[in-house]
């Protein structure tokens, strides 16, 4: 798994370096240009503000490379308000992509005005996007990361429970303790990396990786800490015994899963959403972004299920009992996955469904390992496309 991480980070890194974007406020002396190599996928936006006031129609030209690297007329845009049928709407903004291609040829893709009266009404702005392919080396290692957390989850499900320790007196406090030490370090963690790096693919990864870390460091160290108190080993406190229902929960757990992934999706599109693009949205928006999210989608599973189904919920259950247990196994989960789900309610709905499957199968197995290996098959078949 950690090869399949490793490997998957050096391609975010490469697919990132191949990235940028190019903006400009196009006037009679300002256009919007870079320069690109062959085989990058290209896309120029054009929006324009105040599209109402414009009484001149005004043409907006995108010049690109051929295959020779001759730069060519590629696209004409008339901005005017016949215009604003076909446009995008972002707020005051109305926006039209007049070319998405790959460059045929290594050149200067440009955008710039050919009458420029008119053009102080509408204030034009011109957007290039460019993105390189993303390197052979991705699918190999997500492919990787896939099968070592899923060899890891299905050891886990085959796993010898401990011997039970001598019984003693079970106090509460020391679960509350625990419960409260457990999820207010995790959120500590969750907010100190926000402040470290910049808003990079490269720098979100690590960013998740080291909350993962964290929450599985937590995890352990807590349930070691509150284990004598419980009165049940550490393994068992996490639910890293072996699950009741044996070879039949083996068999059932991917399907429900794959059932998460299809509810999940049908949220994605049943549920509007509100508040413009919510922060994950933004983030996959790239394709760096979205390799980085599926090397998490991969390996994230395994750390988030011990701590909120393995700490959070054991320790809750010996403080507060199976029904609140429950309940803050999910509501944590879910409060976790908010802040970058905030405006798409429909991946909120999605976290929720997940949220409540794993736990009750954590509840009906008494296994941290069966809801880690639904949730891993949920996300694989969500980044399926990226594999």
């Amino acid at each position: 798994m950690a090869i399949g991480v490793s490997g998957g980070t050096l391609a975010v890194a490469r697919t990132e370096a191949g990235e940028r974007d190019v903006e400009a406020a196009l006037s009679e002396t300002v256009d919007a240009h870079t320069r690109v190599a062959a085989g990058t996928s290209v896309v120029v936006e054009v929006c324009a503000v105040g599209v109402a006031a414009a009484s001149l129609p005004v043409p907006v030209v995108v010049e690109a490379p051929n295959a020779r690297g001759e730069s060519s007329i590629v696209a004409v845009l008339t901005v005017a308000p016949a215009t604003l049928g076909a446009a995008r709407r972002n707020g005051e903004s109305a926006c039209w992509t007049p070319y998405e291609a790959v460059a045929a040829g290594a050149g200067v893709v440009r955008a710039h005005l050919v009458d420029a009266e008119g053009a102080a009404a509408l204030h034009l702005v011109a957007r290039i996007h460019v993105r390189g392919a993303r390197p052979a080396s991705a699918r190999p290692s997500l492919l990787i990361a896939l099968l070592g957390a899923l060899g890891l989850a299905a050891a886990l499900l085959m796993a010898r429970a401990e011997p039970p320790m001598e019984q003693r007196a079970r106090r509460r406090l020391p679960a509350f303790v625990a419960l409260f030490v457990g999820v207010v370090g995790a959120a500590f963690v969750g907010q100190a990396v926000r402040y470290l790096g910049d808003g990079s693919a490269l720098c979100g990864l690590t960013r998740a990786l080291m909350l993962g870390g964290a929450e599985v460091l937590l995890a352990l160290g807590i349930a070691g800490w509150l284990a004598p108190y419980a009165g049940v080993t550490a393994t068992s406190l996490l639910g890293l015994d072996r699950p009741r229902g044996g070879p039949l929960a083996l068999l059932l757990t991917p399907a429900v899963g794959a059932l998460c992934a299809i509810a999940g999706v049908a949220a994605l599109r049943l549920v509007p959403s509100s508040g413009g693009a919510a922060p994950i949205e933004t983030f996959v928006a790239r394709p760096s972004g979205m390799l980085a999210f599926a090397v998490l989608a991969l390996v994230v599973p395994i750390a988030e299920e011990l701590f909120f189904r393995g700490l959070v919920y054991g320790a809750a259950e010996r403080a507060l009992g199976a029904p609140a247990a429950f309940a803050l196994s999910v509501g944590t989960f879910l409060a976790a996955h908010a802040p970058q789900d905030w405006g798409s309610w429909g991946g909120l709905t999605a976290v929720a469904l997940v949220g409540v499957a794993t736990t009750t199968l954590r509840t009906t197995t008494r296994s941290v390992a069966v809801p880690m290996l639904a949730h891993l098959v949920y996300n694989a078949l969500l980044t399926a496309s990226a594999l």
